[in-house]
C-alpha cells in the first residue's frame, strides 16, 4: 500500500497565490466549456455526415471539394488556436502577478486593520 506524503513544512511559501488562482479558474472554465458542448460530440459529427450526404445527393461526386474545403478549414482552425494558445499563455502570466499583487494588498490591508495602524499609515501615506 503506497503512502500518501505530507507537505514538508515551510513549503507554502513556495506557493504562489496568482498561479494557483488561475489554474483554478481555468480548470473550472475547462469543466464548464465541456459540460456544454458534451452533446456536440455526438450530434456534430452525425449532422455533417447527413450534410455530406446531401451534397452528394445534389452534386454527385463534386461533394469531395466539400471535404477538401472542410479539411482545410479544420487545419487553418489548428493555426488559428496555436496563435491564440500562445496569447493566452501570455495573458495568464500578466494574470499571475496581478492576483499575487492583489493578494499581497489585502494580506497588508488585514495586517493594518487588525493592528489599528490607519492613523499611522494615512499619515505616512499623505506625506
Amino acid at each position: 500500500m503506497h503512502k500518501i506524503s505530507s507537505i514538508p513544512p515551510g513549503a507554502k511559501k513556495y506557493v504562489d497565490i496568482g498561479r494557483a488562482t488561475n489554474n483554478m479558474m481555468v480548470d473550472i472554465g475547462k469543466i464548464n466549456f465541456y459540460v456544454t458542448f458534451r452533446p456536440n460530440l455526438f450530434t456534430v459529427p452525425l449532422i455533417l455526415l447527413v450534410y455530406l450526404y446531401m451534397i452528394y445527393d445534389e452534386v454527385g461526386m463534386l461533394f469531395l471539394a466539400a471535404i477538401a474545403v472542410i479539411i482545410l478549414c479544420m487545419i487553418g482552425q489548428s493555426f488559428v488556436n496555436k496563435f491564440f494558445r500562445k496569447a493566452n499563455l501570455q495573458r495568464m502570466g500578466i494574470s499571475d502577478k496581478r492576483v499575487k499583487k492583489i493578494n499581497e494588498i489585502i494580506s497588508g490591508i488585514k495586517i493594518i486593520k487588525f493592528n489599528a495602524w490607519e492613523s499611522i499609515f494615512s499619515r505616512s501615506v499623505m506625506t
